[in-house]
């Protein structure tokens, strides 16, 4: 009976923990969070992000809660600090993948789901034990060397039409106030050619006669017709 009693104490003490889960920290500050670019502007509160963690770097899923940058403050920009997450499914001392995907929680709010695929910054997957009560390690911290870079969405289509809407109507009322452009001429001619023709002889009574005669008549020959016989009694009369 004590023989049986020994085998049972050992067996259990060299039996891994079977209760539980793995677990590892919430923690990028190994490859801390970008925007734009690989070398842009540290994340803030604004950039939320969430733990990937799976058996395989195919088998990637959602675990823990989303948690925003910079808690602790600007010192910690770019940075996530989520404390202890429990994986579903993996027991202590197993390992695993691990990946952060980072998006602006301005534009597509604090859960993952509702963000597009497109939208998300992501560090590299990385391998990892997960930590438990002893005998396995003390829960670990993911060591990533690539950061996630959160990108800046382009305007939509329609916005950048309207904008281009808005610049030409800008442009154009500018150009009502402003008047004719510079050199333009106007339907009657310039302005000299006005003032020539108000000063011009031609615009008294008798030059406007005699343009009249020269015009009408200058066609049938060299000078006007003078009217003869009959025409020059009724014109007369």
């Amino acid at each position: 009976m004590k023989e049986l009693i020994c085998l049972v104490a050992c067996f259990l003490l060299l039996e891994p923990p079977t209760h539980g889960q793995g677990a590892f920290i919430f923690d990028n500050r190994t490859a801390p969070t970008r925007i734009g670019t690989i070398d842009g502007p540290l994340a803030g509160t604004n950039i939320w992000g969430q733990m990937l963690v799976g058996q395989s770097r195919g088998s990637l899923a959602p675990v823990g809660m989303s948690v925003a940058h910079a808690l602790g403050g600007i010192q910690f920009a770019g940075v996530v600090l989520g404390g202890n997450v429990e994986v579903p499914g993996l027991l202590p001392c197993q390992s695993a993948y691990v990946e952060m995907v980072a998006w602006d929680a301005r534009l597509w709010g604090t859960s993952l789901a509702g963000v597009p695929a497109d939208q998300l910054g992501m560090t590299d997957t990385v391998p990892i034990r997960l930590g438990g009560p002893i005998p396995c390690d003390p829960i670990p911290i993911p060591i990533f060397r690539q950061p996630a870079v959160v990108p800046v969405p382009e305007p939509a289509g329609l916005e950048v039409g309207a904008l281009v809407g808005l610049v030409l109507v800008l442009v154009c009322g500018v150009r009502n106030r402003a008047g004719p452009l510079a050199g333009a001429q106007p339907l009657g001619g310039t302005n000299e050619r006005v003032q020539s023709l108000r000063r011009s002889p031609m615009l008294s009574t008798q030059g406007l006669q005699s343009a009249s005669n020269n015009d009408v008549f200058g066609a049938f020959g060299s000078g006007p017709l003078q009217p003869q016989g009959s025409a020059v009694r009724r014109l007369r009369a």
